[in-house]
């Protein structure tokens, strides 16, 4: 049973700390990218918002709606997408997150298997590429609604890496690091994610296991397999330091639905 149902706290003050680990990270993308984020990320959970609240109305439980779980499924299935995607596609992620999460509402087996942020993930950049890998470059402000023309699309460094048109260099590396490079806005800086990750593991709301298990587990097979024309380390430390695997390590895949039930 989950801890809020046994102790003192409810659920929204247990996932109060999710929330203040993706304050700063949000700020970052604002700064970054523009008010284009704000528009995004209110899309997304508005339409979490709504998914929520027409499931609970339809099966007659509307008294059991709570904003926590729209709010943070909402959030997270924004941060995982480019600013240049169209709007329409952070309001389509939001609603197939919250769907997802709400198909498995009444059934934990199924919860337990099924993470909404990466079913998520998956359908749009496999279904919808045209629109979901869209890269702006960083500090390229955007209006909310324009539509991104082509000259304005950039290439990533880990696609720059892999067509073996760029290498890497402690420059490089350090503006992955601290996210001065393009990338969807949540996952862009990788010091601000790693600084909400240590917040969670102290706050005891994930364990340090599962986003170390997934850290090691990309730099290692990067080192073995290098893509491009880099050398084997800085190869495995871009592709640990960009990419988002900082954000799904720490964020998404600990969450309750994907997390395992045992340490081992």
């Amino acid at each position: 049973m989950a801890p809020f149902k046994l102790g003192k706290e409810n659920i929204f003050h247990i996932q109060i700390p999710l929330l203040i680990a993706l304050v700063p990270i949000i700020i970052w993308g604002i700064y970054v990218f523009g008010t284009r984020v704000i528009i995004s990320l209110l899309t997304s959970v508005l339409v979490s918002f709504l998914c929520e609240a027409l499931f609970l109305l339809i099966i007659k439980k509307i008294k059991e709606f709570s904003p926590i779980a729209p709010l943070i499924y909402g959030t997270l299935s924004s941060l995982i997408l480019p600013v240049a995607s169209p709007i329409w596609v952070f309001a389509l992620s939001g609603f197939i997150s919250s769907l997802i999460r709400l198909i498995t509402y009444k059934n934990t087996e199924k919860a337990m298997r099924i993470n909404p942020i990466s079913a998520s993930g998956i359908i749009l950049f496999g279904l919808l590429p045209q629109f979901s890998n869209k890269f702006t470059a960083p500090f390229e402000k955007l209006s909310p609604f324009q539509s991104i023309p082509d000259d304005m699309i950039v290439t990533t460094i880990l696609k720059s890496i892999k067509n073996g048109t760029d290498s890497i260099t402690n420059s490089t590396l350090l503006n992955s690091f601290l996210g001065r490079d393009s990338g969807a806005f949540g996952e862009i800086s990788t010091l601000l994610i790693l600084i909400g990750g240590i917040y969670l593991i102290r706050k005891k709301f994930i364990s340090w296991e599962i986003p170390v298990s997934i850290l090691s587990t990309v730099f290692l097979i990067s080192f073995f397999f290098p893509t491009g024309n880099c050398e084997a380390i800085y190869c495995a430390s871009i592709e640990t330091l960009s990419g988002g695997a900082f954000l799904w390590a720490f964020f998404i895949a600990p969450l309750p639905s994907s997390s395992p039930l045992t340490k081992s």
